[in-house]
């Protein structure tokens, strides 16, 4: 082999290594600093001076590596690999057209360079030139044996930009899936498309693929429910919803509290609360109890937007407002309903579930200010999903502890805090408020609310 093939192909290694020998040894500037000691050493090396130039290049020194590509190509006007080099560097600085012209020139001498076609590739799709984008990066798949499967995903992008094209994407991932493996990225950019084009039972195929090779299920059976919805399948998508809160509730505890099975856990709720909500309509025997009401006295609506509905129902209604009958009957609820309300708050307040002990005494005012956990008891099993803890809002904000993990024993009846606490501070916190809360027993009976309040010494 020749001294000059020789040295071509050692800069081709340089070339290719260099972004790996960047990140995995010191910093670019001192990387730098040690080419321009070599170059002093060896001022007429091409290669340095390249080297040098791909430095600059990652150090998004524009002006100093396009002066050293300069440099290299006048020592060695056949070192090729100077116009890749450049016409990256065109790319990542933003002149568009300049690069594909670079590329343009460095192709046509090495139509087959691998890094040549995936930077003239992503530069056409940056201007657009979305079919000539795809062609590229095709023709840099079929050079590598593994490809990595980012590149079908930059394709299926480029093609997916035009609608008409979606299919042939799809074509593209699959291609990707057939030579590398089910891969859940591959897969997943497939689900959205197969949705864009509203294939939900392709979509759902393919979730099911990714599911039958995951351990974990909980993240495909929310995302099961949300396909079945977007298509209209309620029934099953509520299904698919409840057997990921079931998934999600098997967790050990403290997975269940992380951050990412939370927010799957709010996924769920929500799907499962618009799956079940009903639909919006008029019930005319409703709307004429309302406007009884409203005759009898009560501000049934409110006068703003419907201000012209309610003087329909004056101007209609209104001469019956007097009649005996109404009034009567009117009178006659109010009364019945009004001696069972005391009964009926009785009868709720019996069924909620109860606080039966807490850690540290209620009111306290000597608490350990060294107090880590606080644990609170019921009188049943509870639910475990979601538990909120509050304070009174009408207090300062400095009253609620700095809380770490909170969470139910296995038997959902006690409930642990862990919690820091400063000295001489006065603490609260509330299970529910009057308003509701998350605290409630395993049949979906609200606790009562309750409040701990402590000082520490």
């Amino acid at each position: 082999m020749s001294r000059t093939k020789r040295l071509i192909l050692l800069i081709g290694i340089c070339f290719v290594l260099l972004p790996s020998l960047v990140y995995a040894h010191e910093g670019l500037h001192e990387q730098i600093a040690a080419i321009t000691a070599k170059i002093k050493r060896d001022p007429k090396n091409a290669s340095l001076y390249l080297q040098r130039g791909e430095l600059y290049r990652l150090h998004r020194d524009w002006s100093r590596a396009a002066a050293d590509y300069l440099r290299a190509e006048r020592l060695q006007p056949g070192l090729k690999v100077v116009e890749l080099a450049r016409g990256k560097m065109l790319f990542e600085s933003g002149k568009l057209q300049r690069a594909k012209l670079t590329l343009d020139r460095f192709l046509t001498q090495q139509p087959a360079h691998y890094e040549g076609l995936l930077t003239r590739a992503r530069v056409l799709a940056k201007l657009g030139a979305r079919s000539d984008a795809a062609k590229d990066f095709t023709h840099a798949l079929t050079m590598s044996s593994t490809p990595e499967p980012e590149l079908y995903l930059e394709r299926a992008n480029v093609l997916a930009g035009d609608e008409q094209r979606i299919n042939e994407a799809l074509r593209g991932l699959d291609e990707g899936i057939d030579k590398l493996g089910p891969l859940v990225t591959l897969q997943v950019a497939a689900i959205d498309l197969e949705l864009r084009s509203k294939n939900y039972d392709r979509a759902l195929t393919r979730l099911d693929q990714i599911a039958a090779q995951s351990e974990r299920k909980e993240a495909w059976l929310v995302r099961r429910g949300e396909i079945l919805k977007l298509a209209g399948r309620d029934e099953e998508a509520r299904a698919a919803f409840n057997a990921a809160l079931v998934a999600i509730d098997s967790l050990p505890a403290a997975r269940r509290q992380s951050r990412a099975v939370t927010a799957l856990e709010l996924r769920a709720h929500s799907g499962n609360n618009v799956a079940t909500s009903p639909r919006i309509g008029v019930d005319q025997r409703v709307e004429l109890m309302a406007i009884i009401f409203r005759l009898a006295g009560n501000r049934e609506y409110y006068q703003g937007k419907l201000q012209p509905y309610v003087s329909e129902i004056d101007r209609h209604f209104g001469p019956f407002r007097e009649h005996e009958a109404i009034k009567r009957r009117i009178a006659s609820f109010f009364e019945d309903f009004a001696g069972r309300v005391e009964t009926v708050k009785s009868a709720y307040d019996a069924k909620r579930p109860k606080v039966v002990g807490v850690s540290i005494e209620n009111e306290a005012t000597d608490i350990d200010p060294n107090l880590t956990e606080i644990v609170v008891r019921f009188d049943r099993p509870m639910r475990k999903s979601l538990p909120t803890l509050g304070y009174d809002l009408r207090g300062p904000r400095d009253r609620f502890p700095e809380i770490g993990k909170f969470e139910f024993d296995e038997q959902g009846t006690s409930f642990r805090i862990s919690l820091k606490l400063q000295p001489a501070h006065d603490y609260e916190i509330t299970l529910n408020r009057n308003s509701g809360g998350a605290f409630a027993s395993s049949d979906g009976v609200l606790l009562a609310p309750y409040r701990i309040h402590f000082r520490t010494r």
